[in-house]
């Protein structure tokens, strides 16, 4: 009798098991060998779930990304402010506990800057997009209950860009002990401006 396997399910598993292996070495150092040795299956069988390394990576952050997702989803229900809401959003760039996935964001950005590589860009648009339209949601609901002006919604993707350059300049900088103070204290500006009095 043959045996049914859950492709989805072994494909996620395969990608768990190489997940500290993609933190730990990096996107660019890992190897199909070195995925197939982590994962203890056949070169034959990864091809059986990916079409290439890049397709294992992408399936890593997207279970990440799905597991952050739902975690700020649940804390944000317990936020009520358009301004916490977005506070809780950025902490991302700093909170401890999505320092994994920070680590694989960081690989992507510097691939993105360094390579031209399409498939990493069209990842990072895909989900800079998912980002900016759920912004847009907190935005409008803030609107709709006169926490914020209708114009803080022309101010999106500058927040996006202000944060990320904070979080990468930061970085480059080794001082990401000052990041969180300093992207509340820019978010705060920003909503004594938005807000409604």
């Amino acid at each position: 009798m043959a045996i049914l396997v859950d492709k989805v399910k072994k494909r996620q598993d395969i990608a768990c098991a190489c997940k500290e292996l993609l933190i730990k070495e990096g996107f660019s150092h890992i190897t199909i060998s070195k995925i197939t040795q982590t994962a203890g299956i056949s070169k034959g069988s990864f091809y059986d779930y990916f079409e290439n390394k890049e397709d294992l990576v992408f399936e890593v952050v997207s279970l990440m990304i799905t597991r952050y997702n739902k975690r700020i989803q649940t804390l944000m229900r317990e936020q009520t402010s358009t301004k916490e809401k977005i506070k809780l959003l950025t902490a991302f760039f700093y909170q401890d506990e999505f320092k994994e996935l920070r680590e694989i964001y960081v690989q992507f950005t510097a691939i993105s800057l360094v390579e031209k590589n399409e498939a990493i860009a069209a990842f990072q648009r895909k989900n800079h997009l998912f980002y900016k339209e759920w912004v847009e949601d907190i935005f409008k609901e803030g609107i709709s209950k006169g926490e914020i002006k209708k114009q803080a919604l022309t101010l999106i993707d500058g927040i996006f860009a202000a944060v990320k350059g904070f979080f990468i300049s930061f970085r480059v900088m080794q001082e990401e002990a000052k990041l969180e103070s300093e992207i509340n204290r820019f978010l705060d500006s920003i909503f004594t401006m938005i807000e409604e009095k």
